[in-house]
């Protein structure tokens, strides 16, 4: 069999260490246990972190391409300093007003990425794109590059939507009405979608009746959390490992209140989070740090954040109130640990997921006395049975492994979309 091309576009990849490469990192890695080919085109993140070393599959082909834009110039000014400090404070005025993305780095890096991308396409004979956002721009540039190159057949791979963003929806109508057009674009010149959840795959559907979308939901890589399966009694510990912003401060105040109403009947009650905390959120709970009960710290590697995991007896998660949809990569590494789940949400997909797989325990954010009732049911869950795993189902579905294979089928389908097929042949040939 000829070998299988793509070339992925990706923001954020590897060193990066933030929860936006995770997918495609493992993606990438079993992608190219398949037999595919996989040239990543990304920004050279080596430099911001230094001290992440990165090491790649056989067949994934790293290329990385600066991004260059007029507000580096001002990232430069030391904030320390009176002249920094003034630049940062008419920076943030002047997002208020900024509905062109100006300080979207994704925006200015399709200024030198598109060049890369063209010559790795004619020089490699690629015949597949897939772009993945957030950063949504980086779809907007697949776009244009599919434009370039008709006969490319261009998947879209939306880990979260795009217009439907609570920060996107709800900010300046100039904002909202150019990044509309530009998602039409994205959605007109693709081949295939893939989305994480079917709520957002209903919703794209909607808006691109002319191009398939495919569900793939994140997941976990069993090699990473080989070995990380302690036995025997476990503290009780509820643990949360990432970042708390972007709505998700609701929730964390609604389960910290309910905290401090039991939290004297439950002694032995710890709460591990590693990783971004709003400091508004901690100030106003700082009598659970003085008491014990609350440990807050800053962002660890994703080795020990498992570890920590697995050493809890319970492991939450956080969904805003404006992205009831969303299903965090963390909900299926806490399955594949077989931790209890417990989740606090305003419903929406993530409900029927843990209940479908047996994760654990999904509670409305806007009912404390819910939440607190479901602590309750922990500790008394701990107290009889300390070592409890959580008997999960069908977490197979959501392995890489697996999920890489159905990835496969999206790049390289046996039977193309017929409709589509005659598009990009028509334009090929008004393009030769």
């Amino acid at each position: 069999m000829p070998d299988r091309q793509c070339l992925l576009l990706t923001f954020r990849f590897p060193p990066y260490p933030g929860v936006g490469a995770r997918r495609w990192d493992r993606l990438a890695k079993y992608l190219a246990r398949e037999g595919v080919q996989v040239h990543v085109l990304t920004v050279d993140w080596s430099r911001t972190y230094p001290g992440i070393t990165t090491d790649f599959e056989p067949g994934i082909h790293m290329h990385t391409v600066p991004c260059i834009g007029p507000y580096r110039l001002v990232q430069r000014i030391d904030p320390g300093t009176a002249w920094g400090r003034t630049i940062d404070r008419v920076r943030g005025v002047a997002r208020r007003w900024d509905w062109t993305g100006f300080a979207d780095e994704a925006r200015w890096w399709g200024l030198t990425m598109l060049r890369t991308a063209d010559a790795l396409i004619r020089e490699h004979g690629i015949p597949v794109i897939v772009a993945t956002g957030p950063p949504h721009m980086v779809n907007y540039w697949a776009a244009i590059l599919k434009q370039r190159h008709p006969a490319l057949r261009l998947i879209q791979d939306f880990r979260d939507p795009w217009t439907d963003q609570q920060a996107v929806a709800q900010g300046h109508h100039g904002a909202l009405a150019l990044a509309k057009r530009r998602e039409a674009t994205a959605i007109r010149e693709a081949d295939g979608i893939v989305t994480v959840g079917a709520d957002w795959g209903r919703m794209f559907a909607e808006r691109s009746s002319h191009v398939p979308v495919t569900v793939i939901p994140n997941g976990f890589d069993p090699e990473e959390l080989a070995g990380i399966m302690p036995e025997g009694a476990r503290p009780f510990h509820l643990m949360h490992a990432g970042n708390l912003f972007a709505g998700r401060e609701a929730p964390l105040r609604a389960f910290l209140g309910a905290t401090r109403v039991v939290a004297g009947e439950i002694p032995e009650m710890r709460l591990v989070f590693r990783g971004g905390f709003p400091g508004t959120v901690l100030g106003e709970f700082r009598d659970l740090t003085n008491a014990g009960i609350l440990d807050v710290s800053d962002p660890i590697d994703q080795r020990r954040a498992f570890e920590l995991m697995a050493d809890a007896f319970a492991c939450l998660h956080f969904n805003s109130p404006g992205s009831p949809g969303a299903l965090s990569t963390k909900i299926y590494e806490y399955g594949a640990l077989r931790r209890p789940v417990l989740s606090v949400n305003y419903g929406g997909e993530i409900e029927g997921l843990i209940r479908e797989h047996n994760l654990g325990r999904s509670v409305r954010g806007d009912d404390p006395n819910e939440i607190a009732h479901a602590i309750r049911e922990l500790h008394l869950l701990w107290t009889a049975e300390p070592d409890f795993v959580q008997p999960v189902s069908n977490m197979e579905d959501f392995s890489y492994p697996g999920l890489a294979a159905r990835y496969t089928e999206v790049l390289f389908p046996r039977r193309p979309t017929s409709d589509r097929d005659d598009r990009s042949s028509r334009a090929a040939g008004s393009n030769s």
